[in-house]
């Protein structure tokens, strides 16, 4: 790793959970974090094959090893069974991909990606982006996406008369399910060019698109 040792490279890391896993959908390796396990997801509903587990809170280690988190590695790279990750790995390339979600009622309800929408920004495209994450998440979300207004889909009905018609619109909730397709199927029945944006806020904060303080 550059001349760094595993140990010092993995403590860089403190405050975090390092997961090595594989890519459900593709088989390669991967390195989860705790921005994927956010949320109140657990490291079983991450997108991955969980194979090899290190906790890199500062509790894990603090009573044994102080600030010495070099030390913590060490120790923890020493006692591996590496017999039994080659079985979980073994294991975790015949699980197969998870099915797709279907929302049948949103069938023709158009997205579009976080990398898209991160493109029409950069080009200076117009576009209307709403954040339209319920307003009990919203009470304890510290952010926003920059460039995005809040409008609560509950209240759709008193906002709507402050969106253009002749600008996109694109809706996102949390995860890029019900809220956001609902709300743009309703905002495409009403006559504007809207999409939701597919994977919601956690996509686009996981492609480190930018955020500003949500006030």
């Amino acid at each position: 790793m550059g001349g760094i040792s595993a140990e010092r490279a993995i403590s860089l890391s403190t405050g975090r959970q390092i997961v090595a896993g594989l890519d459900r959908d593709k088989y390669i390796p991967m390195a989860l974090d705790a921005a994927m396990l956010s949320g109140g997801r657990s490291i079983e509903s991450a997108p991955g094959v969980p194979i090899l587990a290190l906790d890199m809170y500062e509790h894990a280690y603090h009573l044994e090893f102080g600030a010495n988190a070099g030390a913590y590695i060490a120790a923890f790279m020493r006692n591996i069974d590496w017999s039994a990750v080659q079985q979980r790995y073994e294991d975790a390339i015949k699980v197969a991909p998870p099915r797709p979600l279907e929302q049948k009622e949103f069938a023709d309800v158009p997205s579009i990606s976080v990398e898209e929408v991160r493109e029409m920004m950069k080009s200076g495209t117009p576009v209307q982006i709403i954040d339209t994450r319920p307003k009990h998440y919203t009470t304890k979300a510290q952010d926003i996406m920059d460039g995005a207004v809040w409008r609560d889909p509950e209240r759709l009905d008193d906002w709507i008369g402050t969106l253009s018609k002749t600008e996109p619109v694109v809706t996102f909730c949390v995860y890029g399910f019900h809220i956001g397709c609902q709300t743009t199927s309703t905002l495409r029945k009403a006559g504007f060019d809207a999409r939701y944006m597919a994977g919601g806020h956690y996509a686009w904060k996981a492609i480190k698109g930018p955020v500003k303080l949500f006030e």
